[in-house]
């Protein structure tokens, strides 16, 4: 991979982008971590930035270490296969949820609810994980500036690769 291609491939962003778990997790001054739900994720066409949502109100720790540092790390979980890609990044800025955001969070949740209805989980549940009107919902947008395959296995921890 040369300097100037993104971290992430396509298919990876695609991934991201699917009913996936998400995780987003920063830390305070004191490196006490704060961890939230991500609601759904977006991934520039370039796939150079990245947005991810979540509730303000459950993420307000969170939020608070994003905008003191700007540090993030988020993970992207397929709970059927365990199949997870984590994104860090430096310079993290919180950004307003739009109208037009809510159709990716939306499709987030209808994704989700398909990919963890086989493992027992209803869709009572998942409406209930991801209710979020849209004034409760925040967004923090990075450039990642590193990539890790996750999933399980003798893999896990290293540099992502295209394809992986």
């Amino acid at each position: 991979m040369t300097e100037s291609e993104p971290l992430i491939d396509a298919e990876q962003a695609a991934f991201m982008q699917s009913g996936v778990s998400i995780a987003l997790a920063s830390r305070n001054a004191q490196n006490i971590p704060s961890v939230v739900r991500g609601l759904g994720c977006w991934i520039a066409p370039d796939r150079r930035m990245v947005k991810v949502f979540l509730n303000r109100h459950q993420g307000a720790a969170l939020l608070a270490d994003i905008a003191a540092h700007g540090a993030i790390a988020v993970v992207f979980n397929e709970p059927s296969t365990l199949r997870t890609i984590q994104l860090k990044g430096a310079g993290a800025t919180i950004v307003a949820c739009a109208e037009q955001d809510v159709p990716i969070t939306d499709a987030h949740h209808r994704q989700f609810a398909t990919e963890v209805l086989p493992l027992g989980f209803s869709e009572v549940f998942t409406r209930t994980l991801f209710e979020c009107p849209l004034p409760a919902i925040a967004a923090v947008l990075f450039a990642p500036v590193a990539a890790f395959s996750q999933t399980p296995g003798p893999h896990a921890g290293q540099p992502l690769r295209a394809g992986a």
